[in-house]
């Protein structure tokens, strides 16, 4: 199966495949050349972390200078709450989506078809 999508990674420019092996890297936690799926969730699980933090921080400015009441304050941090409980399962389904072979570890050709393909269906 692998080798049908390999034909969508010569659609990419050099700086589109550097970012996605870029990606890969920081998701590869151990360097070993696969990602698990551990290292996917602690990867993404800091990454939505610090885009939640950073919205309290702003409803926190946002309520300290009176343009945001307590009740406003509260339902946009469930809202931001709920938001990155999505944005991480959606990272693990999109994981999930690149373990071609169902190994629980997706290599780097995985990952990089899997990325290739997503960017090559958004450009069309």
């Amino acid at each position: 199966m692998i080798d049908d999508r390999e034909k969508d990674v010569s659609g990419l420019s050099s700086e589109q495949l550097a970012s996605i092996n870029s990606l890969f890297d920081n998701l590869d936690a151990d360097n070993n050349g696969s990602i698990s799926l551990e290292e996917a969730k602690k990867y993404y699980a800091s990454i939505e972390e610090e885009e939640f933090k950073t919205s309290v921080e702003y409803f926190e400015f946002c309520k300290e200078s009176g343009s945001m009441s307590e009740e406003a304050f509260a339902n946009e941090i469930e809202k931001a709450k709920h938001w990155k409980d999505f944005m991480l399962r959606s990272h693990i389904d999109r994981f999930k989506e690149a373990d071609i072979d169902d190994s629980h570890d997706v290599s780097r050709k995985e990952f990089v078809l899997h990325e290739a393909r997503k960017l090559i269906s958004r450009q069309k």
